[in-house]
């Protein structure tokens, strides 16, 4: 599937900004709808109850909503008073669930990420959710918009009505349809060079023929201590799928001639095979089969291993950036030492041995939020305005930045202008609401914006460049037909396929004996809902 070119934010998005006539003086952004439906009649105060992104984290941070002067500015400027209920992310979706079932959710609640959408409808069917008002897209544009772009909108609506707002992870200020998945190639640019391979990844790309030779390289000039792909080996399988072609978003393939189990395939044993013969040669973490990424990405950022495959989001790629500085002395605000950094370390794609790109598809959603059948009208108007208003590009921002026209406002070029002096010297993180995070965007779009505190605008743009060579190669699409699938086959479908993928690539004498034993083993599983899907 071809996709069209990111538009680059000092370009296209920007230009976008301007359309709707911002100017220096931080006034409303009325967003890409072009007006917001707010009512603006706020005299009466309205109390709700409700769960938030943030409510899986505010229990262990303390958090109160009272010390954060954006999330009082609009609780002021919608008249409402809200009790914040805790939600521990570890165990957000049991809790949830609990919830809907005992009829004793909030007004306004989270539906968690991990939460299927086959027992989203279960639960939309049995009336658990109260639908939104029939004209909510023209009452609310602004959300109407973004729902629209997280590709979900057909999902959340049952029998003409809707039920759920999915909330879209790009929206404002970078338009990424299909969006790649974050996830890139890390590597150490110096090293590469000193290795007689400056060129690796300058294109924005590194084949897995170039990664070996690297990663052998960097072992023979003894750079670290560890000079292998650092990670797991399901993290080495991803990168091995996509230099093969093979999408990697789900089991079941849909190919012309119809559904298959992709881990059935001869090209599947192959990549294991290939697997194994890089994990013996050295090539991978030979802790591959009991490290997590996140150790191994802090292996990777201490110098101890040349590559990972990991996320390569602006907000990642930055933080990785502060901890070197801070690990050296320096302070992440350096910009001299910074600067060096660029040349170190570097972010690519992965491509096929003919070049091309491929990537995998990622939702342009993350969480939902529903409503209580038990939430009155005029509640729900009220919180409905308040998504509208956080859907636009004012709103956006002021999640991260704070309140516009005193601690920042839209430059004249559609930039963000810092005008709180201590946010723009960093003397403390940019994130002055945490409870209305998410609430309209998330906040992946935004990172993207020139000029906001706490971002850097090279490393935007370079993390912007991968984007777009992810965008001009070819991205395998969510199958939104199997993300729908309600069969009972689909619901027992079950199958640790990248854990048996491990322990053959530690252990196994004939990976291809071994791997069609395990397939036809589970051949009882995943068979059903190929047939499903086939039908």
């Amino acid at each position: 599937m071809k996709k069209n070119l990111v538009k680059r934010l000092l370009a296209g998005a920007l230009a976008l900004c301007m359309a709707v006539g911002l100017a220096g003086c931080g006034g409303d952004d009325s967003g890409k709808s072009g007006g917001s439906g707010t009512s603006g009649d706020y005299s009466e105060t309205v109390s709700f109850s409700a769960t938030s992104w943030y409510s899986m984290y505010m229990a262990d941070a303390g958090y109160d909503l009272e010390s954060e002067a954006y999330t009082q500015w609009v609780m002021d400027k919608f008249n409402v008073e809200i009790d914040a209920w805790s939600l521990p992310s570890s165990n957000a979706l049991a809790t949830t669930r609990l919830w809907l079932n005992g009829s004793n959710v909030p007004d306004m609640f989270i539906v968690p990420y991990g939460m299927p959408v086959t027992e989203l409808r279960q639960y939309m069917n049995l009336g658990m959710l109260q639908p939104l008002p029939e004209d909510w897209k023209e009452k609310w544009p602004n959300i109407a918009d973004m729902v629209a772009a997280t590709g979900y909108e057909g999902v959340v609506e049952m029998n003409g009505r809707t039920y759920a707002i999915p909330h879209a992870t790009f929206y404002n200020f970078t338009d990424i349809d299909p969006l790649p998945r974050h996830k890139s190639i890390h590597f150490r640019k110096d090293w590469a060079e000193q290795v007689g391979m400056s060129d690796l990844g300058a294109n924005g790309t590194i084949k897995v023929s170039e990664l070996k030779e690297y990663i052998q390289k960097v072992s023979d000039a003894g750079l670290c201590s560890k000079p292998c792909l650092a990670g797991t080996v399901s993290g080495a399988l991803e990168v091995f799928k996509l230099s093969a072609g093979i999408d990697g978003t789900s089991d079941f393939t849909k190919t012309d001639s119809g559904y298959v189990w992709t881990p059935a395939t001869d090209e599947y044993i192959d990549l294991i095979e290939m697997l194994q013969e890089w994990y013996k040669g050295g090539l991978l973490d030979p802790d591959a089969y009991v490290t997590d990424v996140e150790t191994a990405f802090e292996e990777y950022k201490n110098g101890l291993s040349p590559a990972i495959y990991y996320s390569g989001g602006v907000g990642n790629y930055q933080d990785m950036l502060s901890d070197v500085l801070k690990r050296n002395g320096y302070s992440p605000n350096n910009t001299e030492e910074r600067e060096k950094l660029y040349d170190a370390y570097g972010i690519a794609a992965v491509a096929a041995e003919d070049g091309t790109v491929y990537s995998d598809a990622t939702d342009n959603y993350y969480t939902m939020t529903g409503f209580s059948p038990k939430c009155d009208e005029a509640t729900m108007v009220r919180i409905l305005d308040m998504i509208d208003y956080f859907c636009t590009k004012e709103g956006q921002v002021g999640v991260t930045q704070g309140i516009p026209g005193e601690d920042w406002e839209f430059a004249e070029d559609g930039s963000v202008k810092i005008l709180n002096e201590e946010l723009a010297s960093g003397e403390y993180e940019p994130s002055p609401s945490k409870f209305f995070n998410v609430w309209g965007t998330a906040g992946d779009d935004v990172a993207y914006v020139p000029g906001i505190a706490g971002r850097y605008l090279t490393e935007q743009e370079m993390v912007l460049d991968i984007y777009e060579v992810k965008s001009n190669g070819t991205i395998f699409p969510i199958d939104m037909d199997y993300v729908i699938l309600d069969t009972d086959a689909k619901k027992n479908y079950s199958i640790a396929v990248t854990s048996q993928v491990t322990k053959l690539v530690i252990s196994s004498n004939n990976i291809e004996k071994d791997w069609k034993a395990f397939v036809d083993e589970y051949s009882t599983i995943w068979q059903p809902v190929l047939d499903d899907l086939n039908k």
